[in-house]
């Protein structure tokens, strides 16, 4: 793909038509921000969000579908974007989240990387760094 020129935007077009065809056979879900919050949370602590999601019932198509319009709305609307941001903060910092956060870094390598479930062989290579 060249840097600049009609090539460079394919992926953009093809998400655009990708995104129109996807919420054409189904409307997105509606969700409050706050809710939302609460599953982008869910899904960043539970590491992937197969688990959040089937709490739900939702599939990964309708978690698309709903990020694109939460998306659209948290750039729109001022208050819901405030409300998401707060609701995020107070979900980050719940005890179970913490609980899930340190049993996360404890999988850090022994240099202290953000190399998540390191085994240790990066520690030669960042030592040096």
């Amino acid at each position: 793909m060249r840097v600049h020129g009609q090539d460079a935007r394919i992926p953009l077009v093809y998400s655009d038509a990708f995104g129109k065809a996807q919420d054409a056979l189904k409307l997105p879900l509606t969700m409050d921000a706050a809710s939302y919050a609460k599953l982008v949370v869910d899904i960043q602590v539970a590491g992937g969000p197969t688990q959040p999601l089937a709490v739900r019932g939702l599939s990964l198509a309708d978690y698309l579908r709903l990020s694109r319009h939460m998306a659209r709305v948290l750039s729109s609307d001022a208050a819901e974007a405030k409300t998401f941001s707060e609701a995020t903060s107070i979900c980050s910092r719940r005890p179970d989240r913490e609980r899930a956060r340190r049993q996360e870094s404890s999988r850090r390598c022994a240099c202290r990387c953000t190399r998540w479930g390191c085994d240790g062989c990066c520690a030669a290579t960042h030592l040096r760094g």
